[in-house]
């Protein structure tokens, strides 16, 4: 067993307890006093981070997209007939993608300050809550709560008065 090792030489995971450092301590294993960061492993470093925050922004900005079924199957299992939990369920569908829409901006801010150009995430995130917001029109307009016809708005037609009264 001797003569092997010797042949081998030593050994990467090796540890040599009896070397101290200047504190006459030892150091830890696997710790290399000679090893230093170069320049270009930080800008590697500052890449990989950049990266990182960068598919971080684009999971956020499709993170939504993921619920679109679920909405349409929570609309279409809500009925449809004008009931106070199918017209609940539609007008918080439609102020949840309507207030993300608003809120985009504190949404992206984080990864804004990180140095990640987020312009195409934002204009995917706000695709998808428009068609989120589509949802709940489409789940609107099926129950009858949409003002879509003209007879909707036959409060603002005039009254006509009658040219001729006719009698009987």
């Amino acid at each position: 067993m001797g003569q092997k090792e010797k042949k081998m030489g030593k050994r990467e995971w090796d540890v040599d307890f009896k070397s101290k450092n200047e504190n006459n301590e030892n150091p830890p294993p696997g710790y290399q006093a000679s090893f230093k960061k170069t320049q270009v492993s930080t800008e590697k470093s500052k890449a990989m981070q950049l990266e990182v925050h960068k598919s971080r922004s684009r999971g956020m900005a499709t993170a939504p997209a993921k619920n679109i079924f679920m909405t349409m199957f929570m609309m279409w299992m809500s009925g449809s007939s004008v009931q106070i939990f199918s017209i609940m369920i539609t007008f918080y569908t439609a102020w949840g993608a309507i207030s993300a829409i608003l809120s985009v901006n504190k949404m992206f801010e984080k990864f804004q300050e990180l140095g990640v150009d987020v312009l195409q995430d934002k204009l995917i995130f706000i695709a998808i809550q428009i068609a989120i917001f589509g949802v709940a029109l489409y789940k609107g307009n099926s129950l009858g709560i949409l003002p879509t016809t003209t007879s909707d708005f036959a409060f603002r037609y005039p009254i006509l008065e009658p040219l001729e009264i006719g009698t009987l």
